[in-house]
């Protein structure tokens, strides 16, 4: 119970977090978003942009928790999960540009 209290306030603060940040992107104009979702509905252009922090957040949410549990080391996870974190900034290009 302890642990979804600790999850819980992690995930949410981290989601206050990234969505002000993505509304002072969108303010600023610089977002992210997909060519071909501007001839789409208002609606589901924002749905598909709360996409670029939701699903990562939500990734590295749970891979975190698989990592604390597994190595039962905060620092260890930390820096595993720091380490992957780098690694996918590093490879971005490759990434975005593989089909």
């Amino acid at each position: 119970r302890t642990i979804m209290y600790r999850l819980g306030i992690i995930a949410g603060w981290t989601l206050c977090v990234a969505l002000i940040a993505n509304l002072l992107l969108g303010w600023v104009g610089l977002e992210k978003a997909l060519p071909i979702a501007t001839s789409w509905p208002l609606l589901l252009q924002w749905a598909t942009i709360q996409l670029t922090w939701l699903a990562p957040l939500l990734w590295f949410v749970a891979i975190g928790l698989f990592l604390a549990l597994l190595l039962r080391s905060h620092a260890a996870s930390s820096a595993l999960l720091g380490g992957i974190w780098v690694a996918e900034n590093l490879m971005y290009g490759l990434l975005i540009s593989t089909t």
